[in-house]
């Protein structure tokens, strides 16, 4: 096996440990510290393990927790519990961190997240950016089926699933882009998709018994055809977000939800 390294900014290597616990889906949520894994950097570093393996390591940028959402949720306002014993209000959690594994190979990723120092006890989900602009600054791609800019990082195989928590009244936790943190603000989020991260596209044409009449489909011409995942340039590829008011989760829409951490794929 040939075995190098790209290495595209300094590694600043940080240690975080967590007891793992198994959870719904294919994610994992934690209990309490118990060993170090030593995986988050400030930039993202790139290793190939052979031709067709690759891993990427990197930190999440925190988002200020001032920043509304689409939606217009954030963390100053939305998270914020009255009567809880903070040292001072809006409460930002300072200590909040999360850092990223993405093992690559072929048409499949394994996404791994560990998060500490959040909000205890809270909701969170996984995001997936398609939309991004061109040197021009025209916008490009989007979701085919729902017109916004992204979808939930589940794999294609549960976009039918997905579809059912969808809609009014279909909230619920138990997809598999969602996890909990635990009563110290740790998680771990583990996730298989059929799809590559990095340079890779959403495959919504697997999305089985598509039915572009449904009417959880806002948009006039829903369409299940593959979209390239964005890298630099936009937003985040990547995007953790929190329910704070609801603890549940919307299915292919992101429904109320405010946002904790970004982190944009450089290739």
């Amino acid at each position: 096996m040939i075995r190098y390294a790209i290495i595209l900014i300094s590694l600043l290597s940080l240690s975080l440990g967590f007891a793992r616990e198994p959870s719904e889906g294919n994610n994992i949520s934690v209990s309490s510290p118990t060993y170090a894994d030593e995986f988050i950097s400030t930039q993202t570093q790139t290793i190939a393990l052979d031709n067709d393996q690759k891993v990427w390591t990197a930190e999440f940028n925190r988002i200020p927790i001032e920043e509304k959402m689409p939606t217009g949720q954030s963390v100053a306002i939305e998270c914020q519990d009255q009567g809880a014993d903070y040292p001072y209000s809006p409460y930002d959690w300072p200590e909040a961190k999360a850092s990223l594994s993405i093992e690559q190979t072929g048409s499949q990723s394994v996404v791994s997240i560990e998060m500490s120092g959040v909000k205890p006890n809270n909701y969170y989900t996984m995001w997936l950016r398609l939309k991004g602009k061109d040197t021009f600054g025209n916008d490009y791609g989007g979701n085919p089926i729902l017109g916004i800019d992204g979808t939930p990082l589940i794999p294609s195989s549960e976009l039918d699933e997905a579809l059912s928590f969808t809609g009014p009244g279909n909230a619920k936790v138990g997809l598999s882009n969602g996890f909990w943190s635990d009563e110290n603000g740790n998680a771990i989020f583990m996730t298989t998709l059929d799809y590559p991260i990095i340079g890779g596209a959403f495959p919504f044409q697997n999305f089985e018994g598509f039915d572009p009449t449904d009417e959880r489909f806002p948009i006039e011409n829903p369409r299940a055809i593959p979209v390239a995942i964005v890298t630099k340039g936009a937003p985040f590829t990547l995007r953790v977000a929190s329910h704070c008011q609801s603890n549940v989760n919307y299915g292919l829409f992101p429904g109320p939800h405010e946002g904790w951490f970004d982190w944009v794929a450089e290739e």
